[in-house]
């Protein structure tokens, strides 16, 4: 017998995360990815889910709020050279 589990805020924000890290570094439907990433940011704030998020905007076109939300990525995790890059 299956057991039936609750998912979490945390657990659902990594898979909204994941999601939107997958399609906005690959291709699928990029306003779908960024709906996506911006609802786990509402579900648990987190300096890789930011660079998500920056990812997200770029691959819609959106630069200037790509940028924006890269630098919180990195005022969150500073020092780290892949989000610095990103940027």
């Amino acid at each position: 017998m299956r057991q039936n589990r609750l998912v979490g805020e945390a657990d659902l924000s990594e898979f909204l995360n994941n999601y939107a890290w997958l399609v906005s570094n690959t291709e699928g439907d990029f306003d779908k990815a960024l709906r996506y990433s911006l609802e786990s940011l509402e579900l648990e704030i987190d300096g890789a889910k930011y660079d998500t998020c920056a990812r997200c905007y770029f691959a819609v076109g959106d630069f200037k709020n790509a940028v924006e939300t890269q630098k919180k990525a990195i005022a969150l995790l500073p020092h780290s050279p892949p989000l610095e890059r990103q940027l």
